[in-house]
């Protein structure tokens, strides 16, 4: 059973187990909804959505809900909030690194708190470091693939990917999903040292066979893994009419992704929802 200790007057914290035995998914999505975000009737069309994906009938698919069911009574329908917004799927830092899904389960909590969108987080599979370098960590792109598939799926929504540090790689390998309309990442690993392991993912993000698909990159001025001028270069490559970045001052990369950030991460992009948030083609 899933533990939730945080309040949820004005967000709900989902735990929904999904199951996909065509891709080998086995895996836990969070969902951080709007206090206003699902009906009691929206729920169960979500139950047997995600029963489908699945392809084993309800017995194969589990949501636990922090929130009673009288507190679902008053809301919304799912899909009369934010209707034209996509679905942040939310990718967290590499774990052979050290990272993990409470990384960006802070900015998930504030999308959905303050300011009503839906986010997606997950524990991201790892390949090890070894192997997952040699396969271009095809297993934790397929990951990602796999959870933007079953928001398209069970939500009907699109996707926002939002990727941090070493996540940002993995998200940026499925921007060309039909699925996904945008991409915010903070921390991007375009270093010299970091290209060893993650530089065959920059293609899909940077040069000349990049996706045009709006890009925002936030990064700290300090960052221990990619210079300014590394990601002003990088930036400048992308392909289509709307690449920004954003350079954080005085702050490095562990401390940009740590959740005294997350607010200000999340402030910033929020200031340009209108290009990455808006749109739902």
């Amino acid at each position: 059973m899933m533990h939730c200790e945080r309040s949820c007057r004005k967000y709900h914290y989902v735990s929904w187990d999904v199951r996909k035995r065509k891709v080998n998914l086995n895996t836990r999505n969070h969902l951080f909804l709007p206090s206003n975000g699902i009906s009691n009737s929206a729920w169960e069309e979500l139950r047997c959505r995600n029963a489908q994906f699945s392809g084993d009938g309800h017995r194969e698919s589990k949501i636990e809900e922090a929130s009673g069911d009288e507190e679902r009574e008053s809301h919304a329908d799912l899909g009369h909030e934010r209707t034209q917004s996509p679905v942040i799927v939310c990718v967290h830092p590499w774990s052979v690194l050290g990272g993990g899904e409470h990384n960006i389960q802070g900015i998930a909590r504030i999308l959905a708190e303050s300011f009503g969108f839906i986010a997606v987080t997950f524990t991201l599979h790892s390949s090890g470091l070894c192997w997952g370098t040699l396969s271009s960590h095809a297993r934790e792109v397929q990951h990602v693939t796999d959870v933007v598939e079953w928001v398209s799926t069970t939500l009907g929504r699109k996707v926002c990917l939002f990727g941090s540090s070493a996540g940002a790689p993995m998200a940026g390998s499925c921007l060309e999903s039909e699925h996904v309309v945008s991409m915010c990442v903070v921390g991007y690993t375009f270093g010299w040292l970091s290209s060893i392991a993650f530089g065959r993912h920059y293609k899909h993000v940077t040069g000349s066979m990049s996706s045009e698909k709006p890009k925002l990159f936030i990064m700290g001025e300090h960052d221990e893994f990619t210079s300014v001028h590394k990601l002003e270069t990088k930036v400048a490559a992308a392909r289509g009419t709307w690449n920004k970045m954003i350079v954080v001052p005085d702050v490095g990369h562990f401390e940009l992704e740590s959740p005294s950030w997350d607010a200000k991460v999340v402030e910033l992009l929020m200031e340009h929802q209108s290009d990455l948030l808006l749109t739902n083609n």
